[in-house]
């Protein structure tokens, strides 16, 4: 038990021996250099372990939609397909009865001027019964 302290204070001694003579720039140096080399250390095993993308597995059954305008299964477009649409208009209607015929005819005069291929979607959730003049 003795012999430990010993040791553990001694060791303690030179520690703050080596410390106190040292130069300061010299433990900055070599205290930045292990930062710098423990950041590249995560870094190289974040990159390591993670992809770039998700990984999107599809059932064979999702692999195709309901088409309403052919009647017809097709296959779902890849991301790295070119689009067939340029804008896609999302519009809320709940209780917009007064707002949304003015606000979609600016919109489609807007659309039209960019001379685009675009769809407005108008979303409800059904409890208003004003809006089923859409």
């Amino acid at each position: 038990m003795f012999y430990c302290y010993f040791n553990c204070h001694a060791v303690r001694e030179l520690i703050i021996k080596m410390l106190s003579l040292a130069d300061p720039q010299i433990i900055l140096f070599y205290g930045s250099a292990f930062l710098v080399t423990f950041v590249i250390a995560i870094f190289i095993c974040v990159k390591a372990i993670t992809t770039p993308h998700p990984i999107i597995k599809r059932y064979k059954e999702e692999e195709n939609f309901f088409d309403p305008k052919t009647k017809t299964n097709e296959p779902f477009p890849s991301i790295s397909e070119n689009p067939e649409i340029d804008y896609s208009i999302i519009v809320p209607a709940y209780d917009e009865e007064k707002r949304l015929p003015v606000m979609l005819d600016e919109a489609i005069e807007f659309l039209e001027k960019k001379d685009c291929l675009y769809e407005i979607i108008i979303v409800s959730d059904g409890i208003s019964p004003k809006n089923n003049f859409i």
